[in-house]
């Protein structure tokens, strides 16, 4: 009866994601460097002002974190201290911090100003509540396998390259849905590609009205021959308790 229902379960229309599209918006996916480790945020403007978004569990046990927002071609547009002694959150449900963002001492010479930064994703919509399995998914971010170990001028040095993949919404993770869980959504599993390093990366998506804001990368669930991402559903991520 479960696979008949599925089987009658209306299907996404065959849509892509195109890179005019996403062009827009890739800007304000920015690496965020830790004391503890190296992934990736987002910059939106809220009423609380100019913050960087990105997984709670990044920052956790740091010291200090930083990011390094780039424009579409990846010139860095300069190195901006986050503050972490009081991230705010929308829910205690969801791995997600809000943090405020200064600029950082050493490069107030030649950082851009914070509020001419790219702030694009605030104004995209979210995705239905609830996307079709099958609906296109392109993932930004900084994941572990664009980071290349480099020497400059004798010093052992690393570079990381923003990546887009590419895939499907392949499922739904309703172990966080009420009354299961304590989220009013399913999450969502994804077949593009996502490292490590996307952590607090996006996802984007794409119905008949164009395209949308899925979610935010999260964490690999670990298969037996498989791995899929985990994308936080945009609405549990926006949801006020």
């Amino acid at each position: 009866q479960r696979v008949t229902s599925e089987q009658q379960k209306p299907k996404a229309q065959s849509l892509s994601i195109s890179t005019s599209e996403i062009s827009k918006y890739i800007g304000g996916v920015t690496q965020v460097n830790c004391t503890t480790s190296e992934v990736t945020g987002f910059l939106m403007s809220l009423d609380i002002g100019y913050v960087t978004v990105t997984n709670d569990h990044v920052i956790s046990g740091s010291d200090s974190c930083s990011v390094l927002p780039e424009n579409s071609n990846g010139a860095t547009l300069g190195a901006f201290q986050l503050n972490l002694s009081s991230p705010s959150v929308w829910n205690r449900y969801t791995d997600i911090a809000i943090l405020k963002m200064s600029v950082a001492p050493a490069a107030q010479s030649w950082s851009k100003s914070i509020s001419s930064l790219n702030y694009s994703l605030s104004s995209l919509r979210s995705c239905p509540i609830k996307m079709l399995v099958g609906s296109p998914v392109m993932v930004v971010g900084y994941p572990a396998f664009g980071k290349q170990q480099v020497q400059v001028e004798g010093y052992n040095s690393s570079i990381s390259s923003r990546q887009v993949t590419e895939g499907i919404v392949s499922g739904h993770d309703t172990s966080v849905q009420k009354p299961i869980g304590n989220l009013p959504y399913s999450n969502y599993y994804v077949s593009a590609k996502i490292d490590s390093g996307n952590s607090g990366g996006i996802a984007l998506s794409k119905d008949n009205n164009g395209l949308c804001f899925l979610g935010v990368a999260t964490w690999l669930s670990l298969g037996n021959y498989q791995t899929q991402g985990v994308v936080q559903n945009i609405h549990n991520v926006f949801y006020k308790e």
